[in-house]
């Protein structure tokens, strides 16, 4: 009597993908360890998806949070560089005002400038610069100009936020910084405006601003009790 070989049972598939996965056929195996896929559960519990649409969500906002890097900052590498610019200036305080951050005093904010140059400063290319080179660039690349275009540009900006999508991410940008933080970006205008204008010599005399700054320098312990 003939018998007939017992076929493996069939893996038994899961429902049916529903809402914005319905269609979705493709699949990937892959393997992960046990406290990624204890977050990874936990987290589709919290949201109510499945297991692979939490796996199939978090994957695309990897890929949309690294073009979104890159709009803001040119690359996603740059983006990293000013994050470590940041994490470093939350670092500088003036020992006799430490509440203040350094966009809010003035020897913090000297602090920092060095501290943004050293960083840069860090991760230069390895190359070595020519400075024959360097000199003959000025002529079209103007640090200081470019400087003074971009505030111009945010202090001249309608602060109010459209609730379209018909601006460029330059203009939401400057929008939305002007919208934020007024009063530095009111400050940094004024300045971008006379720093073309006005130039200042190195033999002009301080500003009452530089002057105070100078004294309190020089004579620490003046106005102290």
């Amino acid at each position: 009597m003939e018998t007939r070989k017992k076929q493996p049972a069939k893996k038994r598939r899961g429902p049916a993908p529903q809402g914005d996965y319905a269609g979705k056929a493709k699949t990937i195996n892959t393997r992960v360890t046990p406290d990624l896929r204890g977050w990874l559960e936990k987290a589709a519990r919290k949201s109510g998806r499945s297991l692979s649409q939490e796996i199939e969500t978090r994957l695309r906002r990897t890929f949309r949070e690294e073009d979104d890097l890159a709009k803001q900052f040119g690359t996603a590498d740059a983006a990293r560089v000013f994050q470590t610019i940041a994490l470093t200036l939350n670092m500088i305080r003036n020992p006799e005002n430490p509440e203040a951050d350094w966009l809010h005093d003035p020897y913090a904010f000297a602090f920092a400038v060095d501290a943004i140059h050293q960083t840069l400063y860090l991760v230069r290319p390895k190359e070595a610069t020519d400075p024959f080179l360097a000199y003959g660039l000025e002529g079209t690349v103007n640090p200081s100009r470019v400087a003074r275009e971009v505030w111009r540009d945010i202090a001249n900006s309608d602060p109010t936020l459209p609730l379209t999508n018909d601006l460029t991410f330059y203009q939401w940008l400057a929008r939305k910084t002007k919208n934020t933080i007024p009063e530095i970006v009111e400050r940094a205008g004024e300045r971008a405006n006379k720093s073309e204008s006005e130039p200042r010599l190195e033999d002009d005399p301080p500003t009452n601003e530089e002057q105070i700054a100078m004294e309190q320098i020089m004579f620490p312990q003046r106005g102290k009790k």
